[in-house]
C-alpha cells in the first residue's frame, strides 16, 4: 500500500493498494520518485510453492495516489 503527505506528514492520502501479492512474503521494499516525476516501488517478492524469489516494481505517479 501507499499513501501520500501533503502537509509535513500531519495528514496522509487514503492508502492505495500497489499490487496484490497473493498472500505471498514480501520484504525489502525500497520508493525512490525518478526525474520525470514518477513514483517507483521495488521489493522482493517470494514466488508461489517457496519456488524462489523475484524482484518486482511498481510504478505510477502522484495524482494516482490522490485519486
Amino acid at each position: 500500500m501507499a499513501a501520500i503527505s501533503q502537509d509535513g506528514c500531519r495528514t496522509w492520502s487514503r492508502p492505495k493498494i500497489i499490487v496484490d501479492t497473493g498472500g505471498q512474503q514480501v520484504s525489502y521494499p525500497s520508493i525512490t520518485q525518478d526525474r520525470e516525476g514518477a513514483i517507483v516501488v521495488l521489493w522482493q517478492q517470494d514466488l508461489p510453492e517457496r519456488k524462489g524469489r523475484e524482484i518486482r516494481v511498481a510504478r505510477f505517479d502522484r495524482a494516482w495516489l490522490l485519486e
